[in-house]
């Protein structure tokens, strides 16, 4: 066991201490570590002890102080209980040394100019198709890969919550979400911002998605044990949240939702996102996959600047599909690929069904894949009418949408204005 101390620069009385094990867990420090504060490091006196110094101290990019324990004893914990003359222990602490680590793991800010970095980064095309590159694990099918930001949007009350929360049981499982099969367990975090912790409890056991490797963190919860709520927006939680993911493993990062969890930022400002942009990016960097839950505006479209959609690998959207005056004590909807970048085939709509069961206290959950017509009536009702673009959105041809058109035609769902297509008053929706 190795520990750090960090005292705060602008409180003479603001310690903390943070102890990590194993040589290669250093790194878990750079998140944490604010750049105002100083580091002391205590190694223990054996080979993993030095790994862990240097890499720690690579990792955090600054100079630091280290502790040198006298060889006699195993670490700092054992000098200060074996001591003879506390007063050695206390000078040791005192006088700790300026440490930087080895040139090469890391710590390259002083030694090596950023040009030089940037140059180590430019390949040829002919290097690259000869370079070993790893493929991204498949998390779920062939459209959820290992590192993609992926956004799932629709109106209030529509579902969201139930389908990610069935979609990270499955991947948690390792079992089929809907035709999706899930190629291995994969961990998932949830941060959940809005749901009350009792009805995330109930949804929890009727998906029968007790597992430990799908973690919560609860709003709630968060503010009774510690006080706090989160604020996604900020470096510093944002530092916090990787180092939780690194620490236990996560392969699945949910953030329900952006507007609960992300104060401050202006919906329609792209520049707002950019705070955003870069943590995502880093932590696909780091392997860690992103899902976003966010809200459809009265367009139908995801609220706020388009510009998050751009590095998004996926996007899916959710309508409803309950009937008017239908008396729901789930959910009914339609998923929908509005962009999908992974998969080299069309990933078909379908038909979800959460039905809870008031005996069992389990969830029903169904699926089915949605007729094509179904599909282009939503479209319709979403404001798409003409055969060109509803033929885009659904990556077909626009014969095949004139065909669909007119079976809702004749079933008196849509009718024809000046070539543009329009829902009939009566349509049973």
């Amino acid at each position: 066991m190795c520990a750090a101390t960090i005292s705060s620069a602008y409180q003479t009385d603001g310690i903390a201490g943070i102890a990590t094990r194993g040589s290669r867990n250093g790194g878990l420090l750079s998140a944490l570590i604010s750049g105002r504060c100083e580091v002391i490091l205590f190694p223990q006196n054996d080979e993993a002890g030095v790994g862990w110094l240097d890499n720690c101290a690579a990792m955090i990019g600054r100079k630091v102080r280290v502790v040198r324990t006298p060889p006699e004893f195993e670490d700092f914990n054992a000098w200060t209980v074996g001591a003879t003359n506390k007063e050695d222990v206390i000078r040791g602490v005192t006088d700790a040394e300026e440490f930087t680590p080895k040139k090469g793991n890391g710590n390259t800010d002083q030694e090596t100019p950023l040009i030089d970095k940037i140059r180590q980064g430019v390949c040829s095309a002919k290097d690259l198709l000869t370079m070993a590159v790893k493929p991204r694990a498949k998390l779920l099918d062939q459209w959820f890969c290992e590192g993609d930001l992926g956004l799932i949007f629709a109106p209030r009350g529509v579902g969201k919550t139930w389908f990610v929360m069935a979609m990270s049981t499955a991947i948690v499982q390792g079992s089929a979400f809907g035709p999706w099969q899930v190629s291995s367990k994969f961990p998932v975090l949830i941060i959940d911002g809005e749901m009350p912790c009792e009805l995330t409890k109930q949804r929890t056991q009727g998906l029968q998605a007790g597992n430990e490797n799908l973690l919560f963190l609860n709003h709630e919860i968060l503010f009774d044990r510690s006080g706090i709520s989160l604020n996604l927006a900020t470096q510093q939680t944002q530092e916090a949240i990787t180092a939780i993911c690194i620490e236990t493993g996560i392969k699945v990062l949910v953030l329900d939702n952006l507007s609960t969890l992300f104060s401050g930022m202006k919906e329609n400002e792209s520049d707002s996102w950019e705070r955003v942009l870069k943590w995502l990016l880093d932590l696909r960097r780091k392997k860690i996959a992103i899902i976003i839950i966010h809200h459809s505006g009265r367009n139908k479209e995801m609220r706020g600047t388009s510009r998050r959609e751009d590095s998004a690998f996926w996007i899916i959207r959710l309508d409803e599909k309950a009937t008017p005056g239908e008396r729901r004590y789930g959910a009914r909807f339609l998923s929908t690929f509005t962009k999908q970048r992974n998969s080299p085939n069309e990933v078909p709509a379908l038909e979800w069904s959460f039905q809870p069961n008031p005996q069992t206290g389990l969830t029903d959950v169904s699926f089915k894949e949605a007729a094509m017509v179904d599909v282009v009536f939503q479209w319709i009702k979403d404001g798409l009418d003409t055969c060109e673009d509803i033929a885009r959105e659904m990556g077909i041809s626009k014969g095949h949408v004139s065909k669909l058109a007119k079976k809702l035609i004749d079933a008196g769902k849509i009718y024809v204005e000046r070539r543009r297509y329009k829902v009939a008053q009566n349509a049973n929706t």
